[in-house]
């Protein structure tokens, strides 16, 4: 099976809010799909992932709808949670290859509380 149809297929098995469902499908479009989407479930291994996370780490700030950090963690969380599912529910791969370390941790800076008299 095809990363793209079979992670497709798992968010229609879930009972999703409709912005978790289109948050998902527009991770699979913009981050996931244009590197595993014809990609065989088996053949994704822990290297394609690091080099699939290196590129979108190194795209963001220059595509053409600059993307930071914080949109590769959630992209790279959504992965992990189809790989769970096609590993230790359906069967599909042996092991999950999404082994990066903090991959899935948005590290954001916090950001500045404006003053009263600002406000």
């Amino acid at each position: 099976m095809v990363f793209g149809d079979y992670a497709e297929q798992w968010i229609q098995d879930r009972v999703l809010k409709v912005r978790t469902a289109d948050l998902y499908r527009a991770l699979l479009r913009n981050h996931l799909l244009p590197t595993f989407g014809q990609a065989r479930l088996a053949d994704i291994d822990e290297a394609a992932i690091r080099r699939w996370r290196k590129e979108r780490l190194s795209a963001g700030p220059i595509a053409s709808r600059p993307f930071g950090p914080v949109t590769v963690a959630k992209a790279y969380r959504l992965l992990h949670a189809i790989f769970i599912t096609a590993c230790d529910e359906d069967r599909l791969v042996r092991r999950n290859p999404c082994r990066i370390d903090g991959a899935g941790i948005e590290h954001s800076p916090e950001r500045e509380i404006a003053s009263l008299a600002v406000v």
